[in-house]
């Protein structure tokens, strides 16, 4: 088993698609703006709060784009709170 061993920090989104393969990362500001976008579009959005081990709190929030082709139209974000 492989562990990717990243840096939280906050204002940064860690991305990841269905199979929890880490993508990359961006700002937070453009991913909460693409999360208000999915909303507003009618696409399902699904939202955790979790507790990293180092006592982290980590949003966890799934998009889903029924229309996609690519995959199964699922996006990850985890953004670590400020």
């Amino acid at each position: 088993m492989r562990t990717t061993r990243l840096t939280w920090s906050p204002g940064i989104s860690v991305n990841f698609d269905c199979f929890g393969s880490i993508w990359g990362t961006e700002p937070a500001t453009q991913v909460l703006l693409d999360i208000v976008e999915a909303r507003l579009k009618g696409q399902p959005v699904d939202e955790w709060t979790v507790t990293a081990r180092d006592g982290q709190q980590l949003r966890i929030v799934r998009v889903t784009d029924p229309t996609s082709t690519f995959l199964d139209g699922v996006d990850i974000h985890v953004i670590p709170s400020a």
